[in-house]
């Protein structure tokens, strides 16, 4: 089973958010266990990351943007940034 961790930045920012945006949030965390797991077509907006962020991925969520990767031998989601469009870049 894969588990979702938020590494401290990540968390602080996401408490803040109100319940709805959370709650929007953590559905598209579970989509991405779905679409890791079994490898069926799911709709979230997920794009590999290049440059500085080589090797993460990036969920938009209307206008804040996650920044994740995965550790497919542990089975760990991890984000590491959350943030609002223009100032996660």
């Amino acid at each position: 089973m894969w588990e979702i961790q938020f590494n401290r930045d990540a968390l602080k920012f996401f408490n803040k958010l109100d319940n709805k945006l959370s709650s929007q949030i953590k559905d598209k965390l579970n989509n991405i266990k779905q679409w890791i797991v079994k490898n069926e077509s799911v709709n979230i907006d997920i794009k590999k990351l290049r440059g500085e962020w080589e090797g993460f991925y990036r969920l938009r969520q209307g206008n804040i943007r996650i920044i994740l990767n995965f550790d497919k031998e542990k089975h760990i989601i991890t984000v590491h940034e959350i943030a609002l469009r223009g100032d996660i870049y």
